[in-house]
């Protein structure tokens, strides 16, 4: 007897009914399909016989339409590869792993031949891939709509933390149900081992897109203004359908306004996960997708760390760097081949770019809403000034920028694009170095941007009384303007009584005056002779208002003729306090420009000798070339004769202090120089570098003296004591070296730092010397060197 079944792709199976309970391989799709056991109808016995089990209790009866069976679930096929299924749970979530297991059940079939599949989902082509996983295009055959189904490399499942960090990432995502939360759908494992979740497919571009053909826009419409001609705008590819976006300007650009819009959607998003327990370490334009219909959504929650969870994206890779080593990768060649935006996990975790101090640093457990906060101050910054906040040659010069905190404000890093003081401020806020000083959640931060788009005051900025009311009074236009009506309106009415009322007097005197020339026709003559008078009297008393008038029109112009004289010379005065203010902070370029408007429009010898003083700088910041790589320390002799510059070339280079003419190139050091010394009297100079050596030349010539070896690791500094006898040195050796001034002979080796010594300095009588170390500190020898006083 055979039995007829299908599989879930539709297909019709006929199978022997002594396999009932088997499992076999569909046709079609190639998927496993269990064969059911036999019904009543199709066998026509007597009595039901029973049905495959599928699990405890009793089986149910026979029924005409085949049960479609479930496969072997994900919980057991990775039981079977020894990999241990992680557990997130939300605070929120009812359900435990346990319904995701029953969720994400079986492993699907193979692709059939000549079309890839993942599961039951036809692929359709690559959206993207990184490090760990790869995004596809794939099409739901019962639904008929096309997802994203992010696939995790290496079908073995060889690496089992970065199947935790996946599945962590699928948990987490699926369970920050949010309008501003990419959805998740389904968590399951492909029949050759490849574990994946699909997602909803965000038709759009990403923020960092958007922001970067701004930028270029920007640009272009620059040029063409300068040149007067138009421009074509570049395309780059996206893992999206379409870059079109139906919420531009009528100039085919996004308004701030727009962008701002966008930002509070990413905040509500942020402020959700927070609220979940859920802090996402890797927020960046290119983690926020805008749709093509205006909607948000914050991707990549691969970085999350869980409230109460183990931190399994923090364990993976390196231990922490010390901030000298990044400061010494940063100047150095390391990195310089790696991507500043690409995502770090392990010690570091998060985007260069766009991390906190405290994740630069490595510190995970100082992670907090707070570092969210700082990135999306991050992202805030390059919104109003279309750059990045940091950048660099490498990785790790930006890490130590970050560490540093070496922000420059938005409105200095991109003056032409006027941003405005209210949101710099809440940038700086946002992006303190101190995560004390921060806004203390995303809602604080949100609040201030939706204030600002409300005309109302924001926390992070300060204002005057005049400011504040005047935001009060653009926030209520409208009660402002009715006031106004209602005042022009008594005014207008005041005025018409008065005039109504001129006319009645005018009505009543003129028949009092007919009456009494009807009654008085004698007296005629008299009275029009009267009248003559009057209006004689009247005719020079309206010439008299008349030249008054004209007196009074003649002395508004003077004012306004002194006025606008003022305002040109206040115009003049600040032309040239800015060009001075420039000039103090050597932007000799800027101050030239400055000089040249005040003198178009006020020449007089201030400003004439603030041009000269101006051209007298840009001569003498001429620029002094020859080295080949950076320039780590420069140092003047005692005399101001000649001037000595340090290099990572590993060189030195003697100059002539007046004219800048090269004198001697210095060169015997194997590695980067980090500190030179002229001796009192000019005639020696001293040198330290990475070569763990300590080198003296002749101070007026170049001339090599003698190298001074004895230190076990890097020499950052050095220092003559104030006869020139002795030179001392600091090392990473974490000791002190004194040497003879003259001949480089070692005097004495001063240890009890427990960090490297990066600072020696003198007293000026010469009998004690000072030192300072990463040991957090200084210690304080006499002439003899034996230790005083550590602080």
């Amino acid at each position: 007897m055979a039995v007829k079944f299908s599989c879930a792709c539709g297909k019709q199976i006929v199978a022997p009914d002594e396999r009932a309970g088997e499992s076999v391989r569909c046709p079609e799709c190639g998927n496993m399909v269990q064969v059911p056991g036999v019904s009543l109808a199709e066998t026509e016995t007597p009595s039901p016989g029973p049905g495959p089990s599928r699990g405890p209790g009793p089986s149910p009866g026979p029924s005409p339409l085949p049960r479609v069976p479930l496969s072997p679930s994900l919980t057991e096929f990775l039981s079977r590869s020894g990999t241990d299924l992680p557990t997130v749970v939300l605070k929120r979530a009812d359900d435990d792993l346990a319904g995701v297991r029953e969720l994400i059940e079986g492993a699907n079939g193979a692709k059939g031949p000549g079309q890839e599949r993942l599961g039951r989902y036809p692929a359709l082509g690559s959206l993207g891939r990184g490090g760990m996983g790869e995004v596809l295009l794939v099409r739901d055959p019962e639904i008929g709509r096309d997802l994203a189904a992010k696939v995790i490399l290496g079908g073995t499942l060889a690496d089992q933390k970065a199947l935790e960090k996946f599945l962590v990432e699928a948990q987490v995502t699926g369970q920050l149900e949010h309008p501003n939360i990419v959805p998740v759908h389904e968590l399951d494992v492909a029949p050759d081992g490849r574990v994946y979740f699909t997602m909803k497919r965000v038709r759009g571009k990403d923020l960092e897109k958007v922001l970067r053909e701004e930028a270029t826009s920007n640009s272009d419409t620059a040029r063409e203004r300068e040149h007067g001609h138009g421009h074509g705008h570049g395309t780059r590819s996206t893992n999206t359908d379409t870059d079109t976006d139906k919420h531009k300007g009528e100039d085919g650009a996004y308004s701030l306004v727009r962008l701002l819009e966008v930002f509070l959607k990413v905040c509500d998003a942020v402020a959700f996960a927070h609220a979940m327990g859920v802090t996402h370490r890797d927020l960046k334009p290119a983690n926020v997708m805008v749709g093509e219909f205006g909607e948000v959504l914050v991707m990549d929650w691969g970085l999350a760390k869980v409230r109460g969870h183990a931190d399994r994206a923090a364990a993976q890779v390196t231990p922490d760097l010390s901030g000298a080593e990044v400061a010494r990768r940063a100047r150095g060649r390391a990195g310089a081949d790696e991507e500043p935006l690409r995502t770090m996990a392990g010690s570091i975790v998060g985007t260069p770019a766009y991390m906190s101090p405290e994740q630069a640093r490595g510190d995970i457990e100082a992670l907090d809403e707070r570092s969210d906060v700082y990135s999306l101050g991050a992202i805030l910054f390059q919104i109003l000034t279309l750059s990045r906040p940091f950048t660099g040659g490498n990785v790790w010069m930006i890490l130590h920028k970050v560490m540093q905190g070496e922000l420059v404000p938005p409105s200095e890093r991109a003056p032409e694009r006027h941003v405005p003081r209210e949101l710099e401020a809440a940038v700086l806020k946002a992006m303190a170095k101190s995560p004390a000083r921060r806004y203390a959640s995303v809602a604080g931060l949100r609040a201030d941007i939706e204030a600002y788009l409300g005309g109302r005051t924001l926390a992070a900025a300060r204002y005057t009384p005049w400011q504040r009311a005047w935001k009060l009074a653009m926030r209520h236009k409208a009660a402002s303007s009715v006031a106004a009506a209602a005042l022009l309106l008594v005014a207008f009415f005041v005025g018409w009584l008065a005039v109504e009322r001129g006319r009645a007097i005018e009505a009543r005197d003129a028949e009092a005056a007919a009456g009494k020339l009807a009654l008085e026709k004698s007296r005629e003559a008299e009275e029009q002779a009267g009248i003559a008078d009057a209006q004689r009297q009247e005719a020079q008393r309206q010439a008299g208002i008349a030249d008054g008038q004209r007196r009074e029109a003649e002395r508004q112009a003077g004012i306004a003729e002194e006025k606008r004289q003022e305002a040109t010379l206040r115009l003049g005065d600040a032309l040239e306090d800015k060009a001075r203010l420039a000039l103090e902070r050597k932007r000799t370029s800027e101050a030239l420009v400055l000089a040249q408007r005040a003198i178009a429009i006020r020449d007089t010898p201030a400003s004439r000798t603030l041009l000269a003083n101006v051209l007298q700088e840009l001569w003498r910041s001429r620029r002094l070339s020859g080295h080949e790589a950076a320039i780590s320390v420069v140092a003047w002799s005692p005399d101001g004769k000649r001037l000595a510059s340090g290099s990572y070339d590993n060189t030195i280079r003697l100059r002539d202090g007046e004219t800048g003419r090269a004198i001697a190139t210095l060169e015997g050091h194997r590695d980067d120089v980090n500190s030179i010394a002229f001796s009192p009297d000019g005639k020696r100079l001293a040198s330290g570098s990475d070569d763990n050596t300590v080198r003296l030349w002749d101070g007026e010539t170049g001339r090599a003296i003698a190298t001074l070896e004895g230190h076990g690791d890097i020499v950052w500094s050095v220092a003559f004591s104030p006869d020139g006898k002795i030179l001392a040195s600091g090392s990473n050796d974490k000791t002190v070296r004194l040497w003879d001034g003259e001949t480089g002979r070692s005097v004495a080796t001063l240890g009890g730092h427990a960090g490297w010594v990066t600072s020696v300095a003198f007293s000026p009588d010469g009998n004690r010397l000072a030192s300072g170390s990463y040991d957090n500190t200084v210690r304080l020898w006499d002439g003899e060197g034996a230790n005083r006083v550590p602080w």
